[in-house]
């Protein structure tokens, strides 16, 4: 069988463009998650392809240029890749990639006669309904698609004209489902969601590439809280803030990365307090040392949000990965083995967050460093791109 994988990862080569012409956040996790897909794969199969169009934002107030231009490359040097072109235009930016994938799409089908599976990354309807089109007109085709994030709860805009239209494509969405094959998902939860319970499907809440040495921990002096990663209200920044102001304590501090739609707030906070630091953009490099450097990693995101049931936030990994201990409450997308490598808050408040922060801050440093090693080898040894991915070339083969 061959694979062909198709989503919205970032060439190597255009990786640099890409960050310098977004002006908001640029989509790490995705693009992260998605390569660590293809070099887990790519153990088990020297038969994949590649094609993306990249996910960007739209222009011209996310994306500096109108059009993005594609280029063939390689990725390992292995798997031949093609990134398509495409307008940035908002509203016509999704016609103009449905456009574009359904070209290379067929132009890539005309050059192999063997059983192929392209494995769809995201719930992208211009993905879906392109290939869709391709399985329809070959019977040699299988569809699986990796579903990372259910569309309905990907934004905050309550816009009038939004919703409209995000009604409409999760209708058009939920009909080309009933098309596809195999399933990958990141919770048990999105199985009933999708109505999906009757396919042949793997849960995989994420993958942990670990290619980049992680640095050796420098621990900061003082007690140094961290968060790293999109700061959109809904992810529960102002509660951790808060739960933070409620330490009276010159010997904490609260180091807040990411973007979102509460950055001038945090920015605010942290003129008024002089404990807490909002960081700006870092390499990735950067962002690992100072996650190995802080004294505790934190998830503030509250169980009430609707959203939570459905998702398992990426940094949720990359937190336990990185050694230092990790707090976040009990949220349903997230499988119990994982709570054996945190500290969960004993109430669902902020009053307990803030609590919590202080227990674990104040106990001793050899406890810290040891509770912090065994998460990081669960991590490791059992969520690595060669893992996880031989459950989607099992699924896949079987």
């Amino acid at each position: 069988m061959r694979i062909l994988f198709l989503g919205g990862l970032f060439p190597e080569s255009q990786y640099p463009e890409i960050v310098r012409n977004s002006s908001g956040p640029v989509q790490n996790a995705a693009n992260n998650l998605q390569w660590s897909i293809l070099k887990g794969l790519i153990h088990y199969t020297d038969s994949i392809d590649v094609i993306t169009i990249p996910f960007l934002g739209s222009y011209p107030f996310e994306y500096k240029k109108p059009f993005y231009r594609g280029i063939g490359f390689k990725l390992m040097n292995k798997i031949n890749g093609i990134s398509a072109g495409f307008l940035t235009l908002p509203f016509i930016n999704l016609l103009s990639r449905y456009h574009s994938t359904r070209k290379e799409l067929r132009k890539w089908i005309r050059h192999t006669d063997e059983e192929v599976c392209i494995l769809i990354y995201s719930v992208h309807t211009p993905f879906l309904k392109s290939a869709i089109k391709i399985k329809k007109n070959n019977k040699n085709v299988k569809l699986c698609l990796f579903v990372p994030d259910l569309p309905e709860y990907m934004s905050e805009n309550k816009h009038i004209i939004y919703l409209f239209f995000k009604k409409i494509d999760v209708w058009i969405i939920n009909r080309a489902i009933k098309k596809v094959d195999y399933f990958v998902v990141l919770t048990d939860t999105m199985l009933n969601k999708l109505n999906i319970s009757n396919k042949p499907f793997v849960r995989i809440e994420g993958i942990y590439n670990f290619d980049e040495a992680l640095p050796l921990p420098e621990k900061e002096k003082k007690k140094t809280i961290l968060y790293t990663g999109n700061i959109d209200k809904r992810y529960g920044i102002l509660n951790l803030v808060k739960a933070f102001k409620m330490i009276n304590s010159e010997n904490f501090q609260l180091w807040i990365r990411g973007e979102g739609n509460t950055k001038s707030v945090i920015i605010e906070e942290a003129k008024k307090d002089h404990r807490i630091k909002y960081l700006e953009k870092m390499s990735r490099s950067e962002l690992l040392k100072l996650q190995r450097n802080a004294t505790v990693l934190v998830n503030p995101a509250l169980p009430i949000e609707e959203y939570t049931t459905y998702s398992f936030p990426s940094k949720i990994m990359e937190y336990i990965a990185s050694g230092t201990p990790c707090i976040l409450f009990r949220l349903k997308g997230i499988p119990d083995e994982y709570f054996d490598y945190c500290f969960v808050p004993l109430k669902e408040d902020i009053e307990s967050l803030s609590e919590i922060i202080v227990n674990v801050c104040n106990k001793g440093n050899d406890e810290l460093e040891e509770f912090g090693k065994k998460a990081s080898e669960f991590i490791l040894k059992h969520k690595n791109p060669v893992i996880q991915a031989e459950k989607i070339y099992k699924m896949l083969i079987e």
